[in-house]
């Protein structure tokens, strides 16, 4: 967002409207003003909200990584808040004309709420893109996310992002002074407002393409892709779901469903090898049993009598022997091969879960969480992401050109937005998420 849209209180509120553009100096201020109430209003409860959100998201710890983004979220948020009240403040034109002020708000509200205010909804927009990025992944390659978004990667980006960004404004900091001017009637009076050198609009020439164009551009597109494409798996898991509980099954799968019930119930039959060793070994049994009694009823001498028993012995080990080898040969011929016939089981993992990777049910939610702050982020910054592509067409669509009330306007309407978007998180999480309330149940009972 071009920050200098707002300072333009120095034009008469009398201003031809053919030169002012589509939207007369009037209508600007009446925007002005009505924004900067509703502004008020919003970021009152967005300061609540997103201190709540800290203390969530703290309480909770960051084991999980979008936690950490979460919670770095909300930091930037509420720094943006009260920079968009401190903005809105200083562009109502009844706040300069009744206080006697030492400074120009409206011009030193460029540097010291302007553009802190863009830059932090800048670094909230980045994290936003980075959340929908990685639940973009988390749905799409299940298996690889933890690998991809360790805690490591998403620390190191939440707090790089601020010095990135910030970056952006070193050129606008470098080449603008606060300092002492004389402003003319009807002021009329020598106050600190802003001073450009003589380079900044060379420097601002090369940077601000960068910074105020492709930044803005590049993340929004990365969320509405990222939204996209988490909205599209989301739905086809969900199809899937409802055909394998039921509603989708088709006459087949009910065939073979029925078919197994079926051999399930049929009683267990021996098979016949397991017939065949359990008679050799009652023949066995009764064979030793009646040559034990016939031995118990000799009378012969002792040599005689141990001559015979150990024949008895010889034969029947001789027997036992030969059944083992056939009860084995008889196993083998009558076994299944286990490499032509294999067991059919019935598999625990589903098979959506190996070829399509589906989440669970928590991560389910958290993706639906996740996608209805980029959708919140979506339709709050699309009126800016017009404004930045129609300059490409309409270069006079600036803080100075024709239509610098009509820019002016759309920027007063974008910092309400912004607003918008940086308070009604908390409903998002409290609505879609079991945990976040859970969490806050406890902050409540803790603090009374």
């Amino acid at each position: 967002m071009d920050v200098d849209v707002f300072n333009q209180t120095k034009s008469s509120v009398g201003e031809d409207a053919v030169r002012a553009g589509i939207v007369s100096s009037t209508t600007r201020l009446y925007i002005v003003l009505t924004s900067s109430a509703l502004v008020h209003a919003v970021g009152t409860f967005g300061i609540i909200t997103n201190i709540i959100n800290i203390a969530v998201f703290a309480t909770q710890g960051f084991a999980d990584s979008v936690n950490i983004s979460l919670f770095t979220l909300a930091i930037s948020d509420l720094f943006s808040i009260l920079a968009a009240q401190w903005l809105m403040i200083c562009l109502n034109p009844w706040f300069q004309s009744n206080l006697k002020l030492s400074f120009f708000a409206a011009e030193t509200q460029t540097l010291t709420g302007g553009y802190v205010h863009v830059f932090f909804s800048r670094v909230s927009a980045w994290i936003t893109a980075f959340v929908s990025l990685e639940r973009s992944v988390a749905v799409t390659q299940p298996f690889r996310v933890r690998r991809i978004f360790t805690r490591r990667v998403t620390t190191v980006f939440n707090l790089m992002v601020f010095p990135v960004v910030w970056s952006g404004a070193a050129p606008l900091y470098a080449t603008s002074r606060l300092t002492d001017k004389f402003y003319p009637p009807p002021i009329n009076l020598t106050l600190v407002g802003l001073v450009y050198l003589p380079n900044h609009k060379h420097v601002m020439s090369i940077t601000s393409p960068l910074t105020e164009m492709f930044g803005p551009l590049a993340c929004f597109t990365i969320v509405i892709v990222c939204t996209m494409i988490i909205r599209i798996k989301v739905t086809k898991m969900a199809r899937w779901r409802s055909k394998v509980t039921g509603h989708g099954v088709n006459e087949t799968d009910k065939t073979n469903m029925t078919e197994g019930s079926q051999t399930a119930k049929q009683p267990f039959k021996k098979a016949p090898a397991a017939e065949h060793q359990l008679k050799s070994k009652e023949n066995l049994c009764n064979t030793d049993k009646t040559d034990f009694a016939k031995s118990k009823t000799q009378n012969d001498d002792p040599s005689l009598h141990n001559e015979k028993t150990n024949s008895i012995f010889t034969v029947h080990s001789e027997q036992k022997a030969g059944n083992g080898h056939k009860d084995m040969k008889n196993s083998e011929a009558t076994a299944p091969k286990s490499e032509n016939t294999p067991i059919p089981t019935r598999s625990t993992t589903s098979p959506s879960t190996k070829s399509t990777g589906t989440i669970s049910h928590k991560e389910q939610r958290l993706v639906v969480m996740v996608s209805g702050v980029s959708a919140i982020f979506i339709v709050c910054y699309t009126p800016l992401v017009v404004q930045l592509a129609s300059r490409i067409i309409v270069p006079e669509l600036n803080s100075t050109g024709r239509y610098r009330n009509l820019n002016a306007s759309i920027g007063t309407i974008g910092v309400l937005l912004g607003c918008i978007n940086a308070s009604i998180n908390a409903i998002v999480y409290w609505t879609m998420s079991s945990k976040y309330r859970t969490t806050f149940n406890g902050l409540l009972i803790a603090c009374k």
